[in-house]
């Protein structure tokens, strides 16, 4: 089945084959082999699947704690790669962005700085170990795999769903109003991850109502996406700053570029993020739970 809920009955048993569809995916993706860093992102992707669905149960799921904390587990020991090589995409974007300024006299500064990225990738990727990495996803997806069929949900129907749709959407809001207060890079991620909650959420429940929620899940997607941006950015500006001690002249031009595109990002995640956000929670779950009653029960 696809990342949805197709019917409005036996929600607990679609929850377990939505995880389940989930989990073999990545154990397929692992099988097959292929390009790493592209079985880390599928693997990786299949797990934030994961988490969205825990998350939106999370409420009247007793297993929700430490399942959720497993396949967290899987993503964060494939991250140090793939986040690796991230930070390399977006320093050759930044420089993409600098123009004149990174040119001439900078050029070689900024060259020197783009080798120090490559060979940080490639000693962590000689130090981690690619094929035990993937063995050891490989095991913790098949032990999460075995204790899906015993995850038990309290409630039934849209009452499994509603409690942690409000509060996931409850702080996406919250998020979006603390960054209109005190801006700062550890809110925006923070807020990010609430987006991406969001997003899982409404994708699960898109097949009751396509026509509102799909255009709804394109725009949440888009936010993720200049929210993740930022967060790029902002980790390498983080970096840069370590990196560029004893040369502040290119460090200070890069950064003032990093937070150049820093600001142009959370300024369209705001635009968007605001009109995301105008219902109260109570009054989101309360539509939801209107197009969760055009779901035929069963098929």
């Amino acid at each position: 089945m696809a990342y949805a809920f197709k019917q409005s009955s036996d929600v607990p048993a679609q929850v377990r084959a939505i995880a389940l569809e989930q989990v073999d995916d990545a154990l397929g993706v692992i099988e097959r082999g292929g390009n790493f860093d592209e079985t880390v992102h599928a693997v990786r992707r299949n797990c934030k699947k994961v988490r969205g669905l825990l998350r939106l149960v999370r409420p009247c799921c007793d297993d929700y704690a430490a399942e959720n904390q497993a396949i967290r587990a899987v993503a964060e020991g494939l991250s140090v790669a793939r986040d690796a090589a991230v930070m390399i995409d977006s320093f050759d974007a930044l420089v993409g962005f600098g123009g004149e300024r990174v040119a001439g006299d900078a050029a070689a500064a900024v060259q020197s700085l783009r080798l120090k990225l490559a060979a940080r990738e490639t000693h962590l990727r000689r130090q981690m170990g690619e094929d035990e990495l993937l063995h050891t996803a490989r095991e913790r997806l098949e032990a999460v795999r075995k204790r899906i069929k015993t995850w038990t949900l309290d409630e039934r129907g849209f009452d499994v769903l509603a409690p942690g749709l409000e509060k996931a959407y409850a702080k996406f809001r919250k998020g979006l109003a603390k960054i209109k207060k005190q801006p700062s890079d550890t809110a925006v991620h923070e807020w990010r991850k609430a987006a991406k909650y969001h997003w899982y959420h409404v994708r699960l429940l898109k097949p009751a109502a396509p026509l509102v929620l799909g255009p709804l899940a394109e725009g949440l997607d888009r936010l993720g996406d200049a929210l993740g941006e930022h967060n790029n950015f902002a980790v390498l500006g983080d970096w840069i700053r370590t990196a560029t001690l004893g040369d502040e002249q290119t460090g200070d031009v890069l950064l003032a570029l990093a937070d150049g595109r820093k600001a142009y990002l959370l300024a369209e995640a705001l635009t968007m993020g605001r009109q995301f956000s105008v219902e109260r929670p109570s009054a989101m779950t309360a539509r939801f739970e209107h197009y969760w009653d055009l779901l035929v029960r069963e098929r």
